[in-house]
């Protein structure tokens, strides 16, 4: 049986690609930076017939993510699908929506480290296993529309998201 470890899992993409997952049959490793969360949707994947555990973990801390990632590949011996979905707008960092010039940089600084950041270290952490399996696996990233097309007032996600791509 396949792993697939979803970073962001407590939101509802993150819930709704853990329930998909599960009913092709592959084992869940619901990540997110919230318990709350990561409770409620492994809950929700475990009702549903399928076979989640939770990892609480945030995607901006290498050594957090890394190890979250080697947990789940050890509870269920292996690691097959990344699937990077954790990300935010300036509302994560408490910030506004406003043009780049007055976007303070604490805003600026957090909406890169959780979009493009997070996505580095997640998918880092899952290619070292993956690689030591012998027996590749699959790594899929979110993005937005936004990466492409820009956004106004959203300067920094769009950059985040168009770095993803």
């Amino acid at each position: 049986m396949k792993t697939a470890f979803i970073t962001g899992a407590g939101g509802y993409i993150g819930t709704q690609t853990s329930l998909t997952l599960a009913k092709e049959g592959i084992n869940i490793a619901v990540c997110d930076i919230s318990e709350k969360s990561v409770k409620a949707t492994v809950d929700k994947v475990n009702a549903s017939g399928g076979n989640a555990k939770g990892y609480v973990a945030g995607v901006t801390d290498l050594k957090d993510i890394e190890s979250a990632i080697r947990k789940a590949a050890e509870d269920f011996g292996g690691l097959d699908i990344m699937v990077h979905i954790a990300g935010g707008s300036a509302r994560i960092a408490g910030g506004r929506y406003v043009p780049l010039v007055e976007q303070e940089e604490s805003v600026i600084d957090r909406v890169l480290k959780v979009n493009l950041y997070g996505a580095f270290w997640a998918n880092r952490a899952a290619a070292k296993i993956m690689i030591e399996q012998g027996r590749g696996g699959k790594i899929i990233n979110f993005a937005s529309a936004v990466g492409i097309n820009g956004l106004a007032n959203c300067c920094d996600y769009a950059a985040s998201k168009g770095g993803i791509m």
